[in-house]
């Protein structure tokens, strides 16, 4: 192992302090701090709090905070303000105030700013991509963020003196491609094939916690219900979800994620509601889950061989969504589908072994990756 280093990690609370984004650069964090490393964590000041129980040193930001959502308010009312922010020359100075003895530089794939003060300092540097690469770079996400993010981007970078971006180029392939690495948090098989290849690209698998043996307990299958951390106006959605599993013969525990109050939600008597509940103390028994189909949530469910009935919402769900049922991983219905129709695919999922086999086949293939070993091996290459 390489000799212990120091990293800085710069990371995006979408709602100041949730978002699925967090889960796998929390895990890696953690990982780096047991191997020995030093590791401190710049976001949001919600952050501070659960920076130092990665143990790692919290960091705030301070010329620029970031917007924070009022109650009740979706991530996509704030997009323009947000990525004024992770875009802002300010944000990329704040980065370089702390970069000082640093060996490596660890940026959330949505916060531009600080890709560029990597750039500047010439400090080794990794994105940290949390969606479908393809998506991000060449699919839908790239064609928004890119109408988004480019004017923002080229002021910045006009502001810190650096060569302009091609302007006849696709813009978030210009961007990853100028970090040392890109390291995909997910696996190749699961992706859309890219249009080209990138050199500094790297598919490590999800970065995940300790991942323990599958097991099920006799009786009735348990379904694990996990929507959206941050707010999507998902109440309805859940509602039906439960209408189904009432008339399902299986146990449901639901995870809220802080993103909706008890009271917004009526559970019927075979679903218990957790405010926050790790997935890793649940999936090991689970035999599906219905869910929006963020990133993260995949990516554990696979872990574990869990097939998954996917309602996406918007975001990158869609994407996710389609590879799990084009992988035969799980179906996938509309976020406005009927009881009847989660009742029945549920039913479908629970009782027809291929999807569960599908989803072995790829939580096999996370667990060659080391559930983040990959991920850390990468970001210690850099050290050397």
């Amino acid at each position: 192992m390489p000799r212990g280093g120091k990293f800085l990690f710069v990371l995006l609370g979408v709602d100041g302090g949730g978002g699925g984004q967090l889960t796998p650069a929390f895990a890696l964090v953690r990982r780096l701090v047991r191997r020995g490393h030093e590791v401190w964590v710049m976001g949001p000041p919600a952050l501070a709090q659960r920076v130092p129980e990665l143990g790692a040193t919290f960091v705030g930001f301070e010329l620029l905070p970031q917007p924070t959502l009022a109650p009740g308010a979706m991530v996509e009312e704030y997009v323009d303000e947000l990525f004024a922010f992770t875009c802002s020359s300010l944000l990329t100075k704040d980065v370089l105030s702390n970069l000082e003895g640093m060996d490596v530089l660890a940026v959330d794939c949505m916060v531009p700013a600080a890709l560029f003060a990597g750039e500047l300092r010439r400090t080794p540097t990794a994105l940290l991509v949390h969606t479908l690469y393809h998506w991000y770079t060449e699919g839908i996400g790239a064609d928004v963020f890119s109408g988004i993010v480019a004017p923002f981007v080229r002021q910045a970078r006009l502001d810190l003196g650096l060569p302009r971006l091609l302007a006849e180029a696709p813009l978030m392939p210009q961007l990853m491609d100028s970090g040392t690495l890109a390291l995909a948090l997910t696996l190749q098989e699961f992706d859309s094939p890219l249009s080209r290849s990138h050199s500094n690209l790297r598919y490590v698998g999800p970065v995940l916690d300790e991942v323990a043996p599958k097991w099920e307990p006799p009786g009735q299958p348990l379904v694990l219900v996990s929507f959206s951390t941050t707010y999507m106006r998902h109440e309805n959605a859940l509602q039906r979800v439960f209408e189904a599993l009432e008339e399902i013969d299986a146990f449901a525990i639901c995870t809220l994620g802080r993103a909706l109050p008890r009271e917004a939600i009526n559970p019927p008597p075979n679903v218990l509601v957790h405010d926050w509940l790790p997935h890793s103390s649940v999936l090991p028994h689970t035999a599906a889950v219905i869910t929006h189909a963020g990133h993260s949530t995949v990516m554990a469910a696979f872990a574990y061989g869990v097939p998954l009935i996917c309602m996406p919402m918007g975001r990158d769900q869609d994407a996710n969504a389609e590879r799990v049922e084009a992988l035969g991983a799980g179906r996938r219905l509309s976020a406005e589908a009927a009881p009847s129709a989660i009742r029945d695919t549920t039913q479908e999922v629970l009782t027809n072994p291929s999807y569960r086999e599908a989803a072995g086949r790829l939580g096999a293939r996370i667990a060659t990756l080391g559930y983040g070993e990959r991920a850390v091996v990468e970001l210690e290459n850099l050290l050397r």
